[in-house]
């Protein structure tokens, strides 16, 4: 029978030092010794115990609006045009109206707004920062100066409704017709909106001082994600001065100094003034855009206050007037010759990030900031992982030892000249890390796990893997295991089967395989099978039942690792990962066998709001069970 807990909500919530409502409940299984082999099998009788504590939510927030003020917003856009009056090929577009003529993406900023100001958070800001490029380019006047800042909900709303009736002016002049150049809202210059979050988001972190720790970021960015303008609009529009602005681009003068020459009259202030009116094409780099947005979060990870603590969003109004290369692949629209023109950097960012590009083509918002009003967040568990951290089957479909849990089987250990005892041989990476990939020792910190994934800083380097991803390529196999279990580090596992034989790479991984293991020749009793059922809800909380049908165990020799790491960059004070919440070799006596349940929760709300929740269960080689299983005791990792 499993552990029942009569505990009550209220003193279990004050316990845990959570506040708000259980998000779901979840059941657990004894487990016990049924075969000769040390392979377990678990009991058939179930029993729902409580709930998994749902996320801790911080008690401050930052809302950072980024809304895209391009002339494509209310003016249709042609081939090969620059959607900017300036320089159209007809006064007024024949193209029909943009992609967001109504201007709903302004209601969605205010629901938004909303939601957080109905909250109750004890400290919440918001700051909106419309873009565009060129003349256009913001802040344009004083107005915005003042209101590029954060502030509080009636401020932000106050500059939100500034910022639509510019809007409403533009629409209605080219909706009757009449729009001319000096309507114009600018082109769509990513760079600068992003640019200037970051600086204001760098000057925000400054003065939280301490409070950042409790501190919540949240990223919106709203646009069509068409930039312009490009280099090939440049060719376009610059024509016989195309070989002048290449020259000018090498840091040659392509003409004399008497000033005679078309290059030097007319050329070169027709080249600036086009640049001065549209903005520089290689602000529009896809690279360095997605270099900019890695750096908001890098922002707030290297002040040491964890990644877990920013959210970029990528949401895009009205989709249906937006066709530009829909189904060409990712790979070709970043040419890094940047002449492209139709390009689309919402789904540059999403691909590059593993994010989703969210979209609406109403006045709704394609997600809603619900869940904060309502005193807490609700998850529905979406997957779950069951690890032994000292045993796993080879490429050869043998049932190896791993005594440290670092990634390599003793006997290989031995043969490398490593410690089959310590997790980092040198103090610096995995030895699973280091004897295929080498260990990097310089310009990174070792202590330090940003993400609590488990890998250090240096290692997260070495295999140029994101430090504030539990998961890197969001495949469900956490960046850790990816390197235990020989699967693709940044690629989706659930689509490949490298070993052929009709089970995916993410599979075997669930069955405590590498990749390249032929589990039709592996025995059952070298494999993990565990099994996650939704039981319906129940006083409207979702009930679970984790049965962990069969496991191995296997003889280890002790371990004495005192290896330690931070789960944050902060060192004020040091929070060290414990020894409890470790993914890696933890020091532990002779036969034991460490056990990892890892849960994977999603918001019923907003799909990209994911929280993964922990149990360490040890188990001894020999025994005939593991300890109770209670989901009452899993704890939130991030």
């Amino acid at each position: 029978m499993c552990q029942l807990w009569g505990t009550s909500l209220k003193h279990l919530v004050r316990t845990l030092g959570i506040v708000g409502a259980f998000a779901f409940a979840l059941a657990c299984s004894d487990v016990k010794l049924t075969r000769p082999d040390n392979y377990i099998a678990a009991g058939q009788s179930q029993a729902i115990v409580g709930s998994l504590p749902q996320a801790s939510v911080p008690s401050n927030e930052r809302l950072i609006i980024i809304l895209d003020m391009s002339n494509s917003a209310v003016r249709g856009s042609c081939p090969d045009e620059v959607d900017d009056p300036r320089f159209p090929s007809e006064e007024t577009s024949p193209c029909g109206s943009g992609f967001d003529n109504k201007g709903d993406r302004f209601t969605w900023a205010q629901k938004w707004i909303d939601d957080f100001a109905s909250a109750g958070l004890s400290d919440f800001k918001v700051m909106l920062v419309p873009f565009a490029g060129g003349d256009a380019s913001y802040p344009q006047d004083q107005t915005d100066i003042q209101n590029m800042i954060f502030q509080n909900s009636a401020g932000a709303k106050a500059y939100l409704n500034i910022l639509k009736q510019r809007h409403d002016k533009a629409a209605a002049k080219f909706n009757a017709g009449q729009g001319t150049p000096n309507d114009s809202l600018g082109t769509s210059i990513f760079l600068q909106g992003l640019d200037y979050a970051h600086t204001v988001l760098d000057a925000e972190l400054s003065a939280l001082g301490g409070k950042a720790h409790d501190t919540k970021f949240d990223i919106v960015v709203v646009s069509d994600g068409i930039p312009t303008p490009r280099q090939k609009d440049y060719d376009i529009i610059l024509g016989p001065c195309l070989e002048t602005e290449r020259r000018l681009a090498e840091g040659t003068r392509p003409c004399t100094d008497s000033g005679d020459d078309f290059a030097c009259r007319v050329c070169e202030p027709y080249i600036s003034a086009v640049k001065r009116n549209l903005g520089d094409p290689m602000l529009n780099n896809p690279d360095q855009v997605w270099l900019k947005a890695l750096g908001l979060s890098g922002l707030v990870r290297n002040r040491g206050f964890g990644v877990s603590r920013l959210t970029l969003k990528l949401t895009q109004p009205h989709p249906e007037f937006i066709d530009v290369n829909r189904n060409r692949p990712i790979e070709e629209l970043a040419d890094p010759r940047n002449q492209i023109a139709e390009i689309n950097l919402l789904r540059y960012l999403a691909n590059k990030m593993n994010l989703i590009v969210q979209q609406s083509s109403t006045d709704e918002p394609p997600f809603r900031y619900d869940g904060f009003s309502s005193g807490g967040k609700t998850y529905r568990l979406s997957d779950h992982i069951v690890v032994n951290l000292n045993g796993r089957v080879n490429a050869a479909g043998k049932l190896v030892v791993d005594s440290d849990g670092d990634g390599l089987d003793d006997i290989s250990e031995t043969s490398a000249g490593l410690d089959a005892k310590k997790s980092r041989t040198n103090g610096y990476c995995l030895d699973g890390i280091t004897h295929i990939f080498g260990c990097k020792q310089l310009g990174c910190r070792p202590e330090v796990d940003t993400d609590g994934d488990g890998l250090n800083q240096c290692e997260e380097d070495v295999l140029s893997l994101d430090d504030g991803r539990f998961d890197s390529d969001g495949d469900g196999i956490p960046d850790l295991y990816e390197v235990y279990y020989s699967t693709r580090l940044l690629q989706d596992d659930r689509r490949l089967d490298d070993s052929a034989d009709g089970i995916s790479n993410k599979q075997a991984f669930l069955k405590g395989a590498v990749a390249q293991a032929d589990l039709k020749v592996a025995k059952e009793s070298s494999l993990i099978s565990s099994e996650l059922r939704y039981l319906g809800d129940k006083n409207g909380q979702a009930q679970y039942s984790l049965v962990i049908k069969s496991i191995p165990l296997v003889a280890t020799t002790a371990v004495n690792d005192n290896f330690e790491l931070f789960r944050s960059e902060s060192l004020d004070p040091l929070t060290k990962v414990s020894d409890g919440m470790k993914l890696t070799g933890t020091a532990h006596g002779p036969a034991v066998n460490q056990i990892i349940i890892i849960l994977k929760a999603v918001s019923i709300k907003d799909p990209e709001d994911v929280v993964y929740f922990m149990k360490r269960v040890e188990g001894q080689f020999g025994k005939s069970s593991l300890p109770p299983i209670s989901f009452s005791t899993f704890v939130q990792m991030y």
